[in-house]
């Protein structure tokens, strides 16, 4: 039981991380391409 239990734990532990993880990796690809953008918009303002 108590083993069953620790393994229950470990993969929630997981999937929590996981899930955790492609939140901020999703996050970071938003806030860079965001950055991306505006340094593309920055740099045609400029060459205008």
């Amino acid at each position: 039981m108590c083993f069953l239990l620790g393994l229950n734990w470990w993969l929630f532990c997981t999937l929590f991380l996981s899930l955790c993880f492609s939140l901020l990796w999703k996050l970071l690809s938003v806030v860079s391409s965001d950055i991306y953008s505006t340094k593309l918009v920055g740099s045609l303002v400029e060459t205008l």
